[in-house]
């Protein structure tokens, strides 16, 4: 039995352990139990409270702005003290002191709350960043736990501060040095000062033409000038036949209509002074009034008076006379007449003309009438030179009593001279088909003028003109522009392989012709010749725009002008060492498709069909015809060719001792006469070149992997 008087002790003992165990848990202030003393709180700040048991109602104050009392008093028991503490943007730390008041004690008991220092943190995207000349508009983002300040001394600069950073405009730059400002991003209190590096690029000034030489009609024409410029220019127009003004899309040039007999020419320049920048333009009219050239017995009216003979071949049984009441409404007329009998001849009645204008395209133009044409060309008008002597006027057979009109048109020489001929049989008999005939031909009404755009479709870039059969063109300015630039890239591709230009650098023509056999579908010469009869102009124009590719054909005797032979600039140019240029033209051919990524559309000896090569890939081309050869022991040129060009591969020797054999080979005087010996005359020299080149010994020609022991009696069986 447990006595009173134990659990009495054992009572008063718990209480006391009691008491212990609630005291290490709380402060006790006066009669106020608080859970947590003192408060301890981030430098953000923020809401908090602490529970506190009261014997008696309470109540308590906080003297500091920075600490607000949400719930200040209470009863006794249990009871919660709230608050709110503002963020401290002070680097130390800080206290509060509550005063907690026990009404019943009359007792004034404090409470402490500790707030953390602050801690400033800053963080940029970027410290430098860069403007175009047209300025515009960055952001650089800024982590940031305080307010700073943007600062820049450059008024090109402005900055604006936003939620997520800083954004920095800058105005457009208009001289031609780059510029550099400094931005300074700052807390003075915090001791953050921080820059942004701006720099902004030189302006660079622009005021480039899209074409600078224009064409036009006699009778006027508007042209619109494409101008590409970020800066204001004026013109400079001294014309009085030229009236300008500037457009959104540069400048638009009105040509009066033209009275005059001979082209004009002006310049017309836009400038900016202030860059130093200028462009000129050249505006090229036709004769307005396109006056005959003036031939003194152009109707034999006296006679052959200022004309010759030319007994070009088997001309002394051919008759050549005046005929009383044979030409145009029964005046005179020049007959040449040639039996059967005597077998076919070219016999020509000739003038020489002077005072033309080089690089000029005429029209020789005859009334002509006939009977009895047969072989070769006919009847035809001719105008014999050095840079072209295959055109003539349309080849003509049997027998045409009505008078009809023959042409041709040519380019005088040089020196504005030029010889036409109205003949029968072609001067070239030569020429597939032969150029020589029999029979008789009446010519009478000879004239001569300057070809305009009324006649034929004209059009001309950096390196080429095209004159085209008015009739026949339909294709658009736009189109032929693309056409013609490729055509120039090529022209410059075959510079840059021989190392010369044809006829001293002027333009070249094409030139659409009936005038030449019709097997032909186009001749080399200047102008290059293209068969009016086969060549549709408008499919192999825009098969530049169509196909991306260029004209085989074409580009084919483009190759055969650059087969240069003549002084220029001092300098001798020999094709001696040439021992087939149709083998050649294409070489070169294959050197500007590669130099240019231009193609061509082309069916080769073993394709099925059209095919399109681009490029390196035209030397696939060539390698069907080495694989259908080389098994006959005799390779043709473009097995030849392959041979050749296989060798400008990279890993083998490269193109660039080919460039150098070439600039070498047309400078020199070739000694041999046989083919043979002239292809290892150029292979050896290319085995030189290529030795300087890489810098080892190269023998192609001995070299199996370059020439097989059968490789090389199959090109002996074809040149030899």
């Amino acid at each position: 039995m447990i006595r009173p008087i134990f659990m009495r002790r054992l009572f008063t003992i718990l209480c006391t352990i009691a008491t212990i165990l609630t005291v290490s848990c709380t402060d006790e202030v006066g009669n106020i139990a608080i859970t947590q003393l003192p408060y301890e709180i981030g430098a953000e700040g923020g809401n908090g409270y602490v529970m506190l048991n009261s014997t008696h109602k309470w109540n308590a104050i906080c003297r500091v702005s920075w600490v607000t009392l949400t719930i200040s008093e209470g009863n006794s028991g249990s009871g919660k003290l709230s608050f709110t503490v503002k963020a401290n943007k002070e680097t130390t730390s800080r206290r509060a002191t509550i005063l907690l008041s026990n009404t019943a004690q009359g007792s004034d008991t404090e409470f402490l709350i500790v707030q953390s220092a602050f801690t400033p943190e800053f963080e940029m995207t970027a410290n430098t960043i860069s403007f175009n000349s047209a300025g515009g508009s960055q952001e650089v983002g800024i982590t940031a736990n305080f307010d700073f300040e943007t600062e820049c001394e450059q008024e090109w600069i402005e900055c604006e501060k936003r939620a997520t950073g800083v954004s920095i405009t800058a105005e457009a730059h208009q001289q031609t040095q780059s510029r550099e400002a400094e931005i300074v991003i700052s807390n003075e209190k915090y001791g953050i000062a921080e820059k942004i590096i701006v720099t902004q690029e030189a302006f660079e000034p622009i005021l480039d033409i899209a074409q600078t030489e224009f064409m036009v009609r006699g009778k006027g024409d508007i042209i619109n000038v494409e101008v590409t410029a970020n800066i204001e220019f004026e013109v400079d127009n001294n014309t009085d036949w030229i009236t300008h003004s500037i457009t959104d899309k540069g400048l638009q040039l009105i040509v009066s209509q033209s009275l005059l007999n001979k082209d004009r020419s002006a310049k017309i320049t836009i400038s900016n002074k202030e860059y130093d920048l200028s462009q000129e333009i050249t505006v090229t009219q036709e004769i307005g009034v396109n006056t005959p050239i003036e031939i003194l017995n152009a109707d034999f009216e006296q006679g052959l008076q200022g004309w010759t003979i030319n007994k070009y071949s088997n001309g002394n049984n051919t008759t050549v006379t005046i005929a009383d009441g044979e030409g145009v409404n029964g005046s005179k007329a020049l007959k040449i007449s040639q039996a059967a009998a005597n077998g076919k001849c070219s016999v020509a009645v000739e003038r020489k003309l002077s005072g033309l204008e080089p690089d000029k395209m005429y029209r020789l133009s005859a009334r002509m009438r006939y009977s009895n044409i047969a072989g070769g060309s006919g009847a035809v008008l001719f105008s014999p030179n050095s840079d072209q002597y295959w055109n003539s006027s349309q080849w003509t057979s049997g027998t045409s009593n009505t008078w009809t009109t023959a042409i041709i048109d040519f380019l005088a020489d040089d020196d504005g001279k030029a010889t036409i001929s109205c003949a029968l049989g072609f001067w070239l008999g030569s020429v597939a088909g032969g150029g020589y005939a029999t029979g008789t031909v009446y010519y009478d009404n000879i004239t001569v003028t300057r070809v305009t755009s009324k006649e034929m479709y004209m059009r001309e870039s950096e390196h080429m003109r095209i004159y085209f059969d008015g009739n026949k063109t339909s294709v658009t300015n736009t189109a032929t522009d693309v056409w013609l630039k490729k055509v120039d890239e090529m022209y410059e591709a075959y510079e840059d392989l021989v190392g010369a230009v044809p006829h001293e650098g002027r333009k070249l023509a094409i030139l659409t012709t009936y005038g030449m056999y019709s097997g032909y579908w186009a001749l080399a010469g200047d102008p290059i010749l293209w068969n009016t009869r086969h060549g549709d102009m408008n499919e192999t124009i825009n098969e530049a725009t169509t196909r991306n590719t260029i004209s085989f054909g074409l580009m084919h005797e483009l190759g055969h002008v650059f087969n240069v032979n003549y002084t220029y600039n001092g300098k001798r140019y020999y094709s001696n060492w040439d021992w087939n240029d149709e083998m050649f033209a294409n070489f070169r051919m294959q050197y500007g498709l590669e130099k240019t990524a231009n193609a061509v559309y082309q069916k080769g000896n073993g394709d099925s069909s059209k095919k399109v090569y681009r490029g390196r890939e035209i030397l696939n081309m060539y390698k069907q015809d080495y694989d259908m050869t080389l098994p006959k022991g005799k390779l043709n040129d473009n097995a030849i060719h392959y041979l050749l060009a296989r060798l400008a591969d990279e890993n083998i020797i490269g193109w660039e001792p080919f460039r150098r054999t070439f600039r070498e080979i047309t400078t020199k005087s070739c000694p041999y006469s046989n083919n043979y010996d002239k292809f290892t005359y150029f292979v050896n020299m290319l085995s030189k070149h290529a030795t300087e080149v890489h810098g080892k010994k190269y023998d192609l020609l001995n070299d199996p992997e370059c020439f097989s022991e059968e490789d090389i009696a199959a090109i002996k069986a074809q040149l030899k």
